[in-house]
């Protein structure tokens, strides 16, 4: 949602001039802010906002900089009033995609050998041995208090579940099941109230672990 508002107002906002505009952009970024990132503190909502901000105009810059060397672009943006939609549609689709392209380079950059671990976990009599991924955003709790680690499906052994947890994705509220393992070793370190639920995983990991398991 907070990209598509920011998307929105990008496109169109060659068609907004009036004075106090400025008013409008700071609200839309904080907006924006506020609405990724839901229930957090007041400071680390507004140094947010400020990063936002920054890095804002810092890609705004070096975007326009370089749209100003294209003869069209500088015609269309000369004259708002004459604004060619199919343009900025043009310019808003190549933006959108090398953006795409970055943040997939960040997100391979970010799987790093820090957080690559070795594994053995018992599982109902079973050990399994795989090097785990340290999932610092997987927060998943059974009964609220015992962590979950997802596993692939290939890991499932034909054990019985102990309960299930619903599960929050992109696609809605997912109910599944909980089976318990038997120990966790993580670098020499044992975790023995330590469940699991199985996925499908395409992470190049068979194990993702929780943020509270390191």
């Amino acid at each position: 949602m907070s990209a598509v508002i920011g998307a929105v107002y990008a496109l169109f906002s060659p068609l907004i001039e009036f004075t106090g505009d400025i008013v409008i952009k700071i609200a839309i970024a904080f907006i924006m802010c506020l609405i990724t990132v839901k229930i957090l503190s007041f400071k680390k909502l507004i140094i947010l906002f400020i990063v936002f901000i920054g890095y804002s105009f810092a890609f705004g810059g070096v975007i326009i900089g370089l749209m100003n060397l294209w003869q069209p672009f500088r015609e269309t943006m000369s004259n708002p009033s004459n604004i060619n939609i199919g343009l900025m549609s043009t310019i808003f689709i190549i933006t959108l995609a090398f953006c795409r392209i970055v943040f997939q380079l960040i997100q391979k950059k970010h799987i790093s050998e820090g957080n690559v671990k070795k594994v053995i976990i018992n599982q109902d009599q079973k050990i399994i041995r795989e090097q785990a991924y340290y999932d610092s955003g997987n927060t998943l709790y059974f009964k609220g208090i015992y962590p979950v680690i997802v596993m692939d499906e290939s890991l499932k052994n034909e054990e019985s579940a102990v309960g299930s947890i619903n599960i929050d994705t992109i696609c809605g509220s997912k109910n599944t099941e909980v089976f318990k393992l038997e120990t966790v070793m993580v670098d020499n370190r044992v975790y023995d109230s330590v469940y699991c639920i199985f996925n499908k995983l395409n992470s190049g990991y068979k194990i993702l672990l929780h943020n509270d398991i390191y």
